[in-house]
């Protein structure tokens, strides 16, 4: 299981004043892609990033593609077209670091290594990447190619169930297990490898953030640190495999004892 703590964010608030001249962004371009309103709404710890644009878009090639273990994010490494190269400082990355965090994943087509791809997103600085920072597409909601031309319509077909307690008692950890089940085909089956990521957010917005992969019964289990502040809490679930997902909301009580 992976967890991602919201005050974790103050070890990495440092500056990114390194970047310096590169702190411009490939402009947008418009059309049947999207400028969300509000683009940062589900990533995991946003305030890593110093958003420099919040939509911007950029095409190169594929050189690799992989999963980060702890978030569940893709990441996408892009050597950029010749009109995109001078967006980055080649002393410190070669590429151009593309990511698609797991809620947007079900609306994106996934490119293949060597092809040529233009990406959708928001132009930031990740501060937590290294000293001096490195410049990333993230998150990434949309991503055409040659044979896909327009963004991936996601399939809301996946069932997804929480149990969690009702209420944990301060200082004490929350555990709950998420279920997940495709109902593409009758009877409904159970689906392995889903991408499971979680928000859990109190009055203050989302404090906690965790990603996990179901096991090969479509079960996950998490176990959020303890809450030291009592109150009713949100659970917003998110499962994707691919193109299909689905969501599921819960509450629980954090009290004194």
């Amino acid at each position: 299981m992976v967890i991602v703590l919201g005050a974790t964010v103050l070890l990495w608030q440092g500056s990114s004043r390194g970047i310096g001249p590169f702190r411009k962004a490939p402009a947008w371009l418009s059309g049947s892609i999207a400028c969300p309103k509000f683009p940062m709404e589900h990533v995991s710890m946003p305030a890593r990033l110093d958003v420099i644009a919040p939509c911007s878009t950029l095409s190169g090639t594929v050189r690799s593609v992989d999963r980060d273990p702890h978030d569940l994010e893709l990441i996408i490494l892009v050597e950029p077209d010749a009109q995109y190269a001078n967006f980055i400082d080649s002393k410190i990355q070669r590429y151009i670091i593309v990511k698609v965090p797991p809620f947007e994943q079900p609306g994106v087509t996934v490119p293949l290594v060597d092809e040529h791809a233009t990406f959708y997103g928001s132009w930031v600085v990740n501060r937590r990447a290294s000293v001096k920072g490195t410049l990333e597409l993230h998150p990434t909601w949309a991503i055409t190619t040659e044979h896909a031309t327009s963004a991936a319509t996601p399939n809301a077909v996946f069932s997804v169930a929480i149990a969690s307690p009702r209420a944990v008692v301060v200082g004490a950890p929350l555990k709950f297990t998420v279920k997940v089940k495709s109902r593409a085909h009758q009877p409904s089956e159970a689906v392995s490898e889903a991408v499971i990521y979680v928000e859990l957010s109190g009055d203050g917005g989302v404090t906690r953030w965790a990603a996990e992969l179901s096991n090969s019964f479509g079960v996950a289990t998490l176990n959020l640190t303890s809450l030291e502040i009592p109150g009713v809490y949100r659970i917003l679930v998110h499962a994707s495999k691919g193109h299909d997902f689905g969501t599921a909301r819960a509450s629980v009580q954090i009290q004194r004892t």
